[in-house]
């Protein structure tokens, strides 16, 4: 495997990657490791994304899905309990 040297990194910049290791359970080494394979995917180009959106909506058909703004309307009017 191959190794490289980041320097002169800021402060700032290291502390999030910390706390990001810290919340994700990884070492900073393997959250960067885990951040570096997610940037190097190969992104979809426009077209790539045109062609999933409609084959999702053509997954999808007719189907009708509920209101969201009165599903969370309704959640939030609902009494809890204490």
């Amino acid at each position: 495997m191959a190794d490289f040297l980041l320097r002169d990194l800021d402060a700032a910049l290291m502390e999030a990657l910390r706390e990001r290791a810290q919340r994700s359970g990884r070492s900073l080494q393997a959250e960067i490791h885990a951040a570096l394979r997610a940037w190097a995917q190969p992104s979809l180009t426009p077209e790539e994304w045109v062609a999933a959106a409609r084959a999702a909506r053509e997954e999808l058909g007719s189907r009708r899905f509920a209101d969201a703004a009165a599903l969370i309307r309704e959640h939030r009017d609902t009494p809890r309990r204490p």
